[in-house]
């Protein structure tokens, strides 16, 4: 059984690896025997085994990176990611939904039957069900300048960026379950709650201090990098081998208590 849990012989890329969840992922997945190819625009502590400078943000840098990393890739981690609060909306969707796109697509080519994607979502992106067609339509768009275009002509469903990104990200996943089903590769995502990161610092800047200590936690505290990590790092293992097209709420039971009136949302 602990081999279905394990990397060992498993070339892997993960994205945001120099800091936060992307960073804990990259630590414990080679001490799980991964090779770690480390993308981030920022140079990494962790050892991985090799480093590219990414820029999600920008085509030109996604197109420059995939064909240096080469295959094989038995799992890839889009985990690099920006709040709301850390740049002008158009440029979060870029990063956390155009780029994160772009970058799988450029490495699919790569991954054969029995490999699997894990990306990251969020909580904010739970209302999702209800704004399908609105996403479609974006996903259906084309590239990622095709796509750009379209936010840039939809405001309104562009928002602060965030949370459509992450809405699309949910519904992207489902999609791509079927059709990546067909080569046998898996693709899931996790919907995190708030976690300690440095992505935090940004959170707080935009909505405040006191939104935090008064957003509700079942558990009592927000939660820790290396748990959003590991829920990752078990989507993409051989563990979930019939897991795919799926988000994995890791909101410490919010959703559970929205759903069953235990917590009240304001909405």
């Amino acid at each position: 059984m602990g081999e279905i849990w394990r990397y060992e012989g498993k070339r892997v890329v993960v994205t945001g690896c120099a800091s936060g969840m992307g960073q804990e992922a990259a630590r414990e997945l080679i001490e799980l025997g991964a090779q770690v190819v480390g993308l981030d625009i920022a140079e990494p502590s962790v050892g991985v085994k090799e480093f590219h400078r990414l820029d999600l943000s920008d085509p030109a840098s996604i197109d420059a990176v995939a064909p240096a990393i080469g295959g094989p890739i038995h799992g890839l981690f889009n985990i690099a990611g920006i709040s709301s609060g850390a740049a002008p909306p158009l440029k979060v969707a870029e990063v956390n939904i155009l780029g994160t796109r772009r970058l799988t697509e450029a490495l699919l080519p790569t991954m054969e039957a029995g490999s699997a994607v894990a990306c990251v979502s969020s909580l904010a992106a739970a209302g999702y069900a209800g704004n399908v067609p609105t996403v479609l339509e974006f996903l259906a768009a084309g590239d990622f300048a095709a796509g750009r275009a379209w936010l840039e002509t939809h405001p309104d469903a562009l928002g602060n960026g965030y949370n459509f990104a992450k809405q699309a990200i949910i519904i992207w996943v489902m999609q791509q379950g079927v059709e990546l089903g067909k080569r046998g590769i898996r693709i899931n995502c996790i919907g995190p709650t708030v976690t300690d990161t440095p992505f935090l610092a940004d959170t707080i800047k935009t909505y405040g201090e006191g939104f935090i200590d008064a957003f509700p936690k079942p558990l009592g505290r927000v939660s820790k990098p290396e748990e959003q990590a590991r829920a990752l790092i078990f989507l993409n293992s051989d563990a979930a081998s019939y897991i795919t097209g799926q988000v994995l709420w890791t909101d410490g039971g919010f959703l559970g208590g929205v759903t069953t009136g235990l917590i009240k949302t304001g909405a």
